[in-house]
């Protein structure tokens, strides 16, 4: 399980070998320290799972949401 977050992320040109920046997908762990240690201000109610993958998540993926972000499904 990850968390996918949207982020303006930096990467270097292939060509040029400048820095630039784009708008896109980052994943992180689902574990709490692995979100702060990038985002310190996070806090687990941010946190949106849509219905769709609510009706997917096994037993033990709860669980894992349960205790690394207090969320109760």
């Amino acid at each position: 399980m990850a968390i996918q977050y949207v982020e303006d992320r930096q990467f270097f040109h292939p060509q040029t070998g400048s820095a630039q920046m784009k708008c896109g997908n980052a994943y992180y762990h689902a574990y709490l320290p692995c979100l702060q240690s990038k985002w310190p201000q996070f806090q687990p109610q941010e946190l949106v799972i849509t219905t769709t993958i609510k009706a997917v998540l096994t037993p033990e993926h709860k669980d894992l949401l349960r205790c690394n972000f207090g969320i109760t499904l």
